[in-house]
């Protein structure tokens, strides 16, 4: 998982995931402040580069939730 690299790119409002070891990402969860799912993605480019659309998300700060093949990666983001 430690090669496994994502953040939000305001410019391009994506999510952007770096996979240069090819890990199996199985879903993308992101979670409000408050705990609620508000972007859930089960259909993944395995590929080392690859972007995500995330359009109708508002400012503020979210929780990304990664689940792959060696485990749950979480990180913060913030939309501004």
């Amino acid at each position: 998982i430690e090669a496994l690299n994502y953040y939000y790119s305001n410019t391009r409002d994506k999510l952007v995931v770096m996979n240069p070891k090819g890990v199996e990402i199985k879903s993308i969860q992101i979670f409000n402040i408050l705990g609620q799912s508000v972007y859930n993605n089960q259909i993944l480019h395995q590929q080392s580069y690859s972007e995500y659309p995330i359009t109708d998300l508002s400012t503020g700060t979210y929780v990304v939730n990664m689940n792959t093949e060696s485990g749950v990666l979480n990180k913060k983001i913030i939309i501004n």
